[in-house]
Formats: structure tokens, sequence, C-alpha cells
């Protein structure tokens, strides 16, 4: 049937102190990645059996409150509560910023979503007089940023 029910299953506990804004699985599902309150990107690797932390990505400023991941590359865009906005890898070691805008918003970025093609960004903030505000990023791409009410998603990711 086209509507089944399922069961929740715990896969397995991670703890992070301090806690997480919020936490995903990276499209590849290798990492588990967390939006931390202490400015950085925390991150698990999913394929080991006891879910190894891996060095978290840093560079941001304030809680980061919003992350997504592209499902070809291997990107992550994080946003914080002082409105930075960073492109990191999220595997391997090193995790240096392909490239960041230190004030992409005035406030909070709450959540972010890539379009299908790669080429934009939408960015939810905490701003309620804020709407459709376009950014210029590097390759091309832009951010528009949109109100709180914003539940961008695009599925499937295609291409960033």
């Amino acid at each position: 049937t086209p509507m089944q029910t399922y069961e929740a299953k715990e896969l397995k506990v991670v703890t992070a102190d301090p806690q997480l804004t919020q936490a995903r699985f990276s499209a590849c599902g290798r990492v588990l990645l967390g939006a931390s309150y202490d400015a950085r990107v925390r991150r698990w690797d999913a394929t080991a059996a006891d879910w190894t932390e891996l060095p978290a990505i840093e560079g941001h400023g304030g809680w980061v409150t919003a992350i997504a991941t592209s499902a070809t590359g291997e990107l992550l865009v994080s946003g914080d509560s002082w409105g930075q906005l960073r492109c990191s890898p999220y595997l391997g070691e090193k995790c240096d910023a392909k490239w960041s805008v230190a004030q992409a918003h005035d406030c909070w970025l709450r959540a972010i979503a890539i379009s299908p093609d790669g080429k934009t960004l939408y960015l939810a903030d905490h701003d309620n007089g804020t709407d459709n505000l376009t950014i210029g990023l590097p390759n091309g791409r832009e951010a528009v940023t949109c109100n709180p009410s914003f539940a961008g998603i695009f599925a499937p990711h295609r291409y960033f």
C-alpha cells in the first residue's frame, strides 16, 4: 500500500555537549552532521560501529542554526545566529571553508535549502521584515532569503 506505517528504530545514541540545534545525515549517509551551540558543526562517522566523532568544522562566530548538504558534491552549507553563511567540505580531516559570507543576513539564519540545480541557496531568516533578499555568492550562485514560514525542501538535490 502507498501509506505504510513504520516504527522508529534506535540506531545509535549520540551525545553532544553543548546540545545541537539540529542534526542530519549527509546525502551520502556516511556522516551525521550536527549544528551546535558552540559555533561548530559537529561530525560523526556513521559507518563506524561506534559512530566515532570526527574533528568539528569551525569558523562560525555564533550558534550554528542551519545546515544543508549537497547530494553530488561533498559540501556542507551552514548558517549561524550572527547571519554568517559558510560552505565547507564535510568529508576528510581538513574541512576549511570553500567560501563564506560574514554578513549574509543581519540576523539568525534558521534554515537552508539548496535548489536542485545547485545555483541557489534558500535561506529562512529570523527577521519577519525581510523577504527575497538576493546575495551574490561565488561561481555565479546566489542566495535568496525568505521569511520564517519558508519550509524550503528541494528533493532530490542533484547538483552543487
